[in-house]
């Protein structure tokens, strides 16, 4: 384990511990990689590729939660478009007990799916919000499976395989990547599906849009 990983998980056993004295977050520091503007969103070398040039570029990441009979059961959805902001954010209703919510990582909890909309409600919204779009994730399979989606693999990009087949490295958490490549900390205390599309639309404009992957 690496010492940015330790680093990391010792900051993490700090907050679930609760504890009153206040917690040093890690601090942003210079990114590795020389596309990183100090303003990404007006970075010049972020152009949209010609391949891709007749969708609208957007990021989806989703947290799940564990019902009896799916372990991965989608219970919240969220999509930004190139510059983060968001154009959707959804809970998702289960159609059975939960029986476990993961809020130690997913920051979900019963009152958050009580009134929520149905899962078909929320395919229906997502399958729209995609439609005609280049679509980024980071291990994307996982998102669309629980999401019963199924893409066109010339709109798909996933972040996770780009990396792994341009830097000829092992798989890589998001966590990590945007802590090397962005020099930013995120997954700090629980997930944000919100905060995590965001870390993987500015890794994809900053590692891979200007090579046209």
């Amino acid at each position: 384990m690496d010492k940015e990983k330790r680093r990391m998980l010792k900051l993490l056993d700090k907050i679930s511990e609760k504890e009153d004295k206040p917690i040093t977050l890690p601090q942003k520091r210079p990114p590795t990689d020389p596309l990183v503007n100090k303003n990404w969103k007006k970075n010049p070398s972020y152009k949209v590729p010609k391949s891709a040039a007749k969708h609208d570029i957007v990021a989806i990441d989703c947290e799940m939660v564990s019902t009896n009979s799916d372990q991965n059961s989608l219970a919240r959805v969220s999509i930004v478009d190139m510059d983060g902001n968001v154009l959707l954010d959804e809970y998702v209703k289960q159609s059975e007990p939960v029986n476990n919510y993961r809020t130690s990582i997913t920051g979900i909890k019963a009152r958050h799916l009580k009134n929520a909309k149905s899962f078909n409600e929320i395919q229906k919204l997502v399958t729209d919000a995609l439609k005609n779009k280049l679509v980024i994730g980071h291990a994307i399979s996982h998102d669309l499976k629980a999401l019963k989606i199924n893409l066109p693999a010339n709109v798909v990009r996933d972040t996770q395989k780009l990396y792994k087949l341009t830097e000829g490295v092992s798989t890589i958490s998001l966590q990590k990547l945007a802590l090397e490549k962005l020099g930013k900390a995120i997954q700090i205390g629980h997930h944000s599906s919100i905060e995590d599309a965001r870390a993987t639309m500015e890794i994809y404009k900053t590692l891979f849009l200007s090579k046209k992957l």
